[in-house]
C-alpha cells in the first residue's frame, strides 16, 4: 500500500523537560514546528530473519493444537521405520530444543530441526512454519 502525506517533526516544551516529536497534525501550543518530512510511500516491506528463538517460540505456541501439526507421507514412512510416536513428536515439538538453526528456504518458509531426548531415545524433527488458509502450520517433514 503506498502513502503520501506530510509528516512534520516538532519539538515540544513541557514544564520539566524538551522532546522531539513525529506527528501528522498537532494542536498543541506548546509545539513548535520544524521542518516537514515528506513521505512518498513504501512499495515493498521486506521481513526481519527470524532468530531460533522466535521460531522456537512460535512452534510451541502452534504444537499446542494437534490439528495444526501436519505428517508429511516422508515423515510416516519414517516414523515406522524408526518406531517414533507422534507423542515423540508432539513431545520435541514442545518441549526440544533447536538442533539445527531456522532458516528460509527458496519458498520463504522456515525450517529447522529440533530435538528432544524422550524416555532414553533422542528424538530429532526437522520442520517447516507454512502459511495456509487457517493460519500458520507446522509440517513435519521428516524424523530420525
Amino acid at each position: 500500500m503506498t502513502t503520501r502525506g506530510t509528516l512534520y517533526v516538532t519539538q515540544a516544551t513541557h514544564k520539566s523537560h524538551q522532546h522531539w516529536e513525529c506527528s501528522h497534525f498537532t494542536n498543541l501550543s506548546c509545539v513548535r514546528l520544524l521542518k516537514p518530512i515528506i513521505i512518498m510511500g513504501m512499495t515493498n516491506l521486506v521481513p526481519l530473519p527470524m532468530s531460533d528463538h522466535s521460531f522456537l517460540v512460535t512452534i510451541r505456541a502452534l504444537a499446542v493444537d494437534t490439528a495444526k501439526v501436519k505428517i508429511s507421507r516422508h515423515a510416516s514412512q519414517r516414523m515406522v521405520e524408526r518406531k517414533i510416536t507422534m507423542t515423540q513428536i508432539l513431545a520435541c515439538l514442545r518441549r526440544g530444543s533447536i538442533y539445527e538453526a531456522a532458516h528460509q528456504d527458496i519458498r520463504g518458509d522456515w525450517k529447522a530441526t529440533l530435538r528432544h531426548v524422550w524416555a532414553g531415545d533422542d528424538v530429532r524433527v526437522a520442520v517447516a512454519l507454512k502459511k495456509n488458509s487457517q493460519g500458520e502450520v507446522i509440517a513435519v517433514i521428516t524424523v530420525f
